[in-house]
């Protein structure tokens, strides 16, 4: 939920009780401006704007070609209960829900593998740790298991 402060007067997060601004505990009596976005505004060509290579290949080598969530490698062999392996392929996710922020940044982008993409969805953490302990045990509860992590980096390219 975003809201506007009525301390430093700015539309923030509201967070615990608190905005995401300033600290300042939160009665929301007072707030008078909060509003939850959930469609991202409309863009001239329609549908969301793709990535450019430049900011892929940027992101992937600062997470090691590495699933930002959980840490396996992208292309990793993995089985969900009893059905037939496969690899796991490479999703860009926000951070904080892009229906919250509104944008594309770097900052806010993370490669993800197609579990953790799914599973995370547009939920809102508090915390990465918080984030990362509710998808391990997602992970667990809904029996997805790695059977092969994937050793070979330049198999990369073929995944995008």
């Amino acid at each position: 939920m975003r809201g506007g402060c009525p301390e430093c007067h700015r539309t923030s997060f509201i967070s615990n009780g608190a905005m995401a601004c300033c600290g300042s505990p939160v009665d929301l009596i007072e707030i008078t401006d909060i509003r939850r976005i959930i469609d991202p505004p409309k863009r001239r060509h329609g549908g969301k704007r793709s990535l450019s290579k430049n900011k892929i290949w940027r992101v992937l080598q600062e997470q090691g070609y590495r699933c930002f969530w959980c840490g396996h490698i992208f292309g990793s062999i993995y089985r969900h209960n009893n059905h037939p392996t496969e690899s796991l392929t490479i999703h860009f996710d926000h951070v904080l829900p892009f229906s919250y922020v509104q944008h594309n940044r770097t900052a806010n982008l993370v490669a993800s593998c197609n579990i953790c993409n799914g599973i995370k969805s547009a939920l809102y953490f508090d915390t990465l740790a918080e984030t990362r302990d509710y998808l391990k045990s997602e992970w667990m509860r809904r029996g997805y298991k790695i059977e092969e992590e994937a050793h070979i980096v330049w198999k990369m390219r073929a995944l995008l």
